[in-house]
């Protein structure tokens, strides 16, 4: 039995404590562009749904915040997103752009070619300076 095709993925969904504090962090650091909020039944915003792009403007990924404490704190220090950068030259740019917001310079691989950084629940997002 073979495996049916897949195409890419969807979206991926990160839980956090507070949804307005992860959103100005996910859109000042990584660059998201929130498409739609979602509100629960009694009418507050516990989620949202935007893009990251390419340099081109081009969307490349989708992400999803959701509130849920006990999640975001369940998976601190856990690294479910990874990202890419073309070059080293990238990355350091990258680096620059993270210490300019105050990250200071991100935790860095003994080889040099990953910055470690962590959104305000402490989960980890890896930008890489190689392919995967």
């Amino acid at each position: 039995m073979s495996t049916p095709a897949l195409s890419g993925v969807h979206h991926v969904k990160i839980p956090v404590t507070d949804i307005e504090r992860s959103r100005h962090w996910y859109e000042s650091t990584l660059g998201l562009r929130v498409q739609r909020d979602f509100r629960d039944d009694d009418g507050v915003v516990r989620g949202l749904a935007g893009t990251l792009s390419s340099p081109e403007g081009e969307p490349f990924l989708s992400i999803a915040l959701r509130q849920n404490p006990q999640v975001a704190q369940g998976i601190h220090g856990f690294d479910p997103l990874s990202l890419y950068v073309p070059n080293q030259g990238e990355l350091e740019a990258w680096k620059d752009h993270l210490e300019r917001l105050g990250h200071g310079v991100p935790d860095a691989t003994p080889n040099g070619n990953v910055l470690l950084l962590h959104d305000p629940d402490g989960i980890e997002i890896r930008i890489f300076g190689t392919r995967p």
